[in-house]
């Protein structure tokens, strides 16, 4: 499996909707994971200090932003790691991603 990165035109009057570009071939499974302030109502937290922590799982209804977002890209055996600042203003959170364990 490959992951790719779709890219849609700002322009509606494009003559192409969208286009593809694989990142990285032989992929076997992704996760998410979001960096912030730690939460007693959170489940699935990876604690990185006492103010912080690595969550599997943002909700939208949260009322701000995690600072980064983490890629977790699985190859076989091999696991890459990406993290992603967020922009905090004009960002658009249109659901909420699940970490998941293991393979997909």
């Amino acid at each position: 499996n490959n992951l790719c990165l779709a890219i849609w035109p700002t322009d509606p009057s494009h003559t192409h909707r969208w286009r593809s570009q694989a990142l990285c071939h032989g992929v076997s499974g992704i996760a998410f994971q979001f960096l912030g302030p730690l939460s007693g109502q959170l489940t699935d937290q990876i604690k990185v200090n006492e103010s912080i922590s690595w969550h599997a799982f943002w909700p939208k209804d949260r009322g701000e932003l995690p600072s980064l977002i983490r890629l977790i890209v699985h190859r076989g055996n091999e696991e890459k790691r990406f993290a992603f600042f967020l922009p905090q203003s004009n960002l658009v959170i249109e659901g909420t991603i699940p970490l998941w364990k293991g393979y997909i």
